[in-house]
This record gives C-alpha cells, structure tokens and sequence, in this order.
C-alpha cells in the first residue's frame, strides 16, 4: 500500500516539475527587452519571445498558453499566431510587468518577480466587438 502511495505521489510530483518553470530572470531586465519593444514578431520567432515567458503545449493543432509559475491555463488557441509585440515592459523595484499583443485582438498582461523568475499574475485581454476596448477573457479557445 505504501509503495503504491509513494508511485502515485511520485507521478504526481513529477506532473508539476513538468509545469511549474521559471522565467529566466535575465529576460526581464529593461536591457534584454528594449530591443524587442514595438518589434513585430511573426510564426516561430512569434512563438519562440512567448517560450520566454510562458509555457506552450501543443494538441490537435490548438496552442495552449500556460502561466510558467502554477501551470492554469491563460488561453487556448486553435489558429496559429500571425503576429506578436511587446507594447509595453516597466520594471519597479520587485516585478518585471509586461503587455503582450498577439494579432491586434488579445493582449496579455504579466508580472514576474524580477529575483526568481516567478509569475506573479497573467491575465489574458480579448476585443470587445461592441466597444473596440480590451475586456479580461475567461480561457476559452479563439478563432
């Protein structure tokens, strides 16, 4: 009974050091992002700037975008990112806080401790078709 417990807490734990990861703490100095502020970024390379800061899994097409810290889904996608910037990246004394704009509809907000990489929040914008204004989504697949 025990050697079973002990399997089962092992996989689970196993499930989380495969979710929870860090963002690499350098990536969230004002002089690793400067240079990509305003810069669109396009397919793979669109991809490869949000690996940095945050996690990505793929299924049956769909793209699921993942807070690095804690593992809960921010958004799921089923078409392919067209376009990425960053609009906008502030560091105070602790956080590292960051706007993500993914083809001109869905902005995502974050905030990461600066000393170990972990999220502090990520929530997820979407337009809203009645006011052009960006409101807070729930996770939901987009089309």
């Amino acid at each position: 009974m025990y050697q079973f417990l002990l399997i089962t807490f092992l996989s689970f734990n196993s499930i989380f050091i495969k979710i929870e990861q860090d963002v690499n703490p350098k990536h969230l100095t004002e002089k690793s992002v400067q240079k990509m502020i305003g810069e669109t970024f396009k397919g793979a390379r669109a991809i490869k700037v949000l690996e940095m800061y945050m996690g990505i899994n793929y299924k049956d097409e769909s793209e699921y975008f993942y807070n690095p810290t804690n593992g809960s889904i921010i958004i799921h996608l089923q078409e392919e990112i067209q376009s990425l910037q960053i609009i906008e990246h502030q560091v105070d004394r602790e956080l590292a806080h960051f706007q993500f704009l993914i083809d001109d509809n869905i902005k995502i907000e974050a905030s990461y401790y600066l000393k170990t990489g972990l999220a502090s929040q990520i929530v997820a914008h979407e337009v809203d078709q009645n006011t052009g204004t960006f409101v807070e989504m729930e996770t939901k697949t987009q089309h």
